[in-house]
């Protein structure tokens, strides 16, 4: 009997590593409006939110809404064009989704990334038969951890209530979705947190490694 009956992974820093990409398209927002660009280390703090509120960490707190509007949209069509630049997927992710899938386990995808984008990543480096449901941030929804987006992931995913559910994430953000949505809580470390700030929200369960995470999973 498996472990789990479905598994929904969050994409930015735990299926792929796409911060670089992040940061160069914010940095030439930045640079493109007078604005100077903000370290790798605050982007780190604040890549996790959605990409409005991250492009909104960069700019002055006093910047008006009607310039976040223009350089969030600017941000938005030089990131468009630019995402999969250095983009690469973490080593053994894929195989990993390919195992739960032969198990029978349903997976899912469930992002704050912009879904457009979402779905051109997952294309390239997975292909859209090996996820059962994939919902990246849209209008429609509110951002994670808000339970609407993880609803309607599962939803697409054929996941009923009895069935037992986990939520793979790196971010604090991920935790909530999980918990919020009361499904299993695991943490990986080789994302964009530190496993100090990870264990502080005592997840379910944790993971250093993708194999780690097999083990867990399967």
């Amino acid at each position: 009997m498996n472990k789990f009956d479905a598994v929904i992974f969050d994409l930015d820093g735990t299926l792929c590593n796409t911060f670089e990409d992040l940061c160069l398209s914010l940095d030439a927002a930045c640079e493109q409006f007078g604005f100077e660009p903000k370290s790798r280390e605050h982007h780190l703090e604040n890549i996790n939110t959605g990409a409005y509120e991250f492009v909104r960490s960069a700019l002055p707190d006093d910047v008006s809404e009607q310039k976040l509007k223009e350089v969030f949209s600017w941000y938005r069509a030089y990131y468009d064009t630019h995402f999969l630049d250095h983009t690469t997927v973490f080593e053994g992710m894929k195989e990993l989704v390919i195992n739960l899938r032969k198990k029978g386990i349903k997976t899912g995808v469930l992002t704050n990334k912009v879904h457009s984008c979402t779905l051109m990543v997952i294309e390239k480096f997975f292909g859209f038969e090996l996820f059962d449901g994939i919902l990246g941030n849209t209008d429609e929804f509110p951002s994670k951890p808000d339970t609407p987006m993880t609803y309607e992931v599962m939803k697409r995913m054929g996941v009923t209530a009895n069935m037992k559910t986990a939520m793979v994430g790196d971010s604090d953000v991920d935790y909530h979705t999980a918990k919020n949505a009361a499904l299993t809580a695991i943490a990986v470390t080789w994302g964009y947190r530190s496993k100090e700030y990870l264990a502080a929200l005592s997840p379910d369960f944790m993971a250093d490694s993708v194999n780690e995470l097999h083990d867990i999973l399967l």
